[in-house]
């Protein structure tokens, strides 16, 4: 059977793996490897070889990168004017002595709330954002690699829906779930 094994950690000719000296390159702490550098061909050309490509991503970090002129002035005109014209829909709910109007942030908060208690169940997915998009509500969620997200969304946009139609009854708005990012895996400290 041939397993491929991905670029970033195959093996060398002298047993070590290009993952160990990328995190020697990263780090700098391994006393043993230090060692084994000293005499190893093998591990001094490609510890070269990452020297060199993480050398352009270095400088290219160093970088200084000016924001373009006015922006912050647009950015802060864009927040006074969504904060000023609410976006989305009134929810207007239907009750013994009369109707109910609700604000729309009133229902981004609910929604915000009941997505918030329905992760707890389900910590590979975090919310990232709900925002009202006229009559739709649009929830993005994070996950944490490997969680099969595609798996959970449709379960997960079910109970948002039976939760908002339990609050606001027929009038809750409609709502998408879509995953919006995808987050690398939490180190552990002992990874630290």
């Amino acid at each position: 059977m041939n397993v491929e094994t991905p670029v970033s950690d195959r093996p060398l000719p002298c047993g070590h793996r290009t993952g160990e000296l990328l995190d020697y390159h990263l780090d700098g702490e391994n006393t043993a490897l230090e060692q084994h550098l000293a005499t190893c061909p093998h591990c001094r050309a490609e510890l070269a070889e990452i020297a060199e490509r993480w050398g352009a991503v270095r400088r290219a970090a160093e970088t200084p990168v000016r924001a373009p002129e006015g922006l912050l002035e647009r950015t802060l005109a864009v927040l006074r004017e969504s904060r000023d014209h609410e976006t989305g829909e009134w929810v207007e709910l239907q009750q013994e002595r009369g109707r109910l109007y609700i604000r729309p942030t009133a229902t981004v908060s609910l929604t915000r709330g009941l997505v918030r208690r329905i992760l707890r169940e389900t910590p590979e997915l975090a919310l990232l954002s709900c925002v009202p998009e006229g009559r739709v509500l649009r929830v993005d969620l994070v996950a944490t690699y490997p969680a099969a997200a595609g798996r959970l969304l449709p379960e997960l946009r079910q109970r948002i829906e039976a939760g908002l139609v339990e609050h606001l009854g027929v009038s809750a708005p409609e709502i998408t779930v879509r995953l919006a990012d995808v987050a690398p895996p939490a180190r552990n400290e002992h990874e630290r």
